[in-house]
């Protein structure tokens, strides 16, 4: 029973990033079994599995090689290769010794945990998926481009067979993929795997997670191979200013509207108004968040943009001038230290009425 708890307890820290309880639990855990057991038993091969896998998080990968190989020889002994625990610890080695760059045996044992899984594991598996993209980023490091995108296209399949489209594995998979395309110039293939990451990413991952990176990734192809003034520069950068909005950066945000903006406006594409209306409804939702400095910022923007389409004699653009005097307004109020803060909520009040109204009123409009 204290085995188990302390195994438990052990998982529950590493889930939660708490490392070092984790390796305290586990390695009592592992004295416990030993002391009452044995060493060989698959129960310790188990744990000293775990205690590597924590190790290796923490960059201790001598120690994490150490652990590994004992967990490997005691399931070895226990019921030879075939076995699951086996398989995860020829995967953790694996690991390991790509991160000390030893690319030989680092492929040795990602095929090793292959071959076992293969056998007994259905070919589906998510956990044959795991494997393909260690082998595939493996193959990717020492350039061997080729093998890399097999592996990668193995993981594919297997992820959108075990998991669907909306997984962190099938996401990563992508972008191993774009990554692939990308190194060999397939430009127009990389851009479309970059924006089915990002569509994937958007959908899982907190706003703090790094699809920003993918976007960036994938801007800096596009200038590099198409013309500045191109809708698929406009596409990406309108896509970070969505990704810096979600991440609570507006000054960034607002800096790729507004060059999102710049370019589909020269094109004369329809994107501008859609770029228009995102910024639009970015600053009402942070009215909403009594944000109102930033909220104005946004909404400043939007002024522009739409007298940019509509010119200055319009029914939007009297919208927003009220709206935007409001917002101003109890942005200059909320840095008032002599107003009461019931007078403030007042006015935040009246203000999400009158953007309410005002958003009705847009979303009735043709635009």
């Amino acid at each position: 029973l204290n085995v188990n708890s302390y195994l438990q307890l052990g998982i529950a820290y590493m889930h939660r990033k708490g490392n070092g309880y984790a390796i305290e639990y586990l390695a009592k855990a592992a004295h416990i079994e030993s002391k009452i057991n044995g060493e060989e038993t698959l129960l310790s091969a188990g744990i000293y599995y775990q205690l590597a896998a924590v190790h290796w998080r923490l960059n201790n990968y001598g120690e994490a090689k150490k652990l590994c190989e004992k967990a490997l020889q005691i399931s070895l002994r226990i019921n030879g290769k075939m076995h699951i625990i086996a398989a995860y610890s020829h995967d953790l080695t694996s690991f390991i010794y790509s991160r000390l760059e030893s690319n030989k045996e680092a492929i040795y044992y990602a095929k090793e945990a292959l071959d076992i899984k293969l056998k007994i594991l259905e070919d589906k598996h998510v956990e044959v998926g795991v494997t393909y993209l260690n082998l595939g980023r493996i193959y990717y490091e020492m350039n061997d481009l080729v093998n890399a995108r097999n592996c990668q296209e193995e993981a594919l399949k297997t992820q959108l067979v075990t998991s669907g489209e909306i997984d962190s594995y099938t996401a990563t998979a992508f972008l191993n993929l774009g990554n692939l395309s990308a190194g060999i110039r397939e430009f127009d293939k990389a851009m479309e795997l970059y924006e089915k990451t990002f569509s994937i990413s958007s959908k899982i991952f907190e706003p703090e997670h790094p699809t920003k990176e993918v976007l960036e990734k994938t801007l800096n192809i596009l200038l590099k191979v198409y013309e500045k003034e191109n809708s698929k520069i406009a596409d990406a950068y309108r896509g970070l200013g969505y990704v810096s909005s979600k991440a609570g950066n507006a000054e960034a945000s607002i800096k790729n509207f507004v060059k999102a903006f710049s370019i589909y406006s020269k094109l004369k594409d329809d994107p501008c108004v859609s770029v228009a209306k995102m910024c639009k409804k970015l600053g009402l939702r942070l009215v909403g968040l009594h944000e109102y400095g930033k909220a104005a910022e946004y909404l400043s923007e939007t002024l522009k943009m739409y007298t940019h389409i509509h010119g200055e004699v319009h029914p939007d653009i009297s919208r927003m001038q009220s709206l935007l005097r409001c917002v101003l307004d109890l942005s200059a109020e909320a840095n008032n230290p002599s107003i009461e803060p019931q007078d403030l909520n007042k006015r935040a009040e009246h203000s999400r009425f009158v953007s309410s109204i005002t958003y009705v009123l847009w979303n009735s409009s043709k635009c």
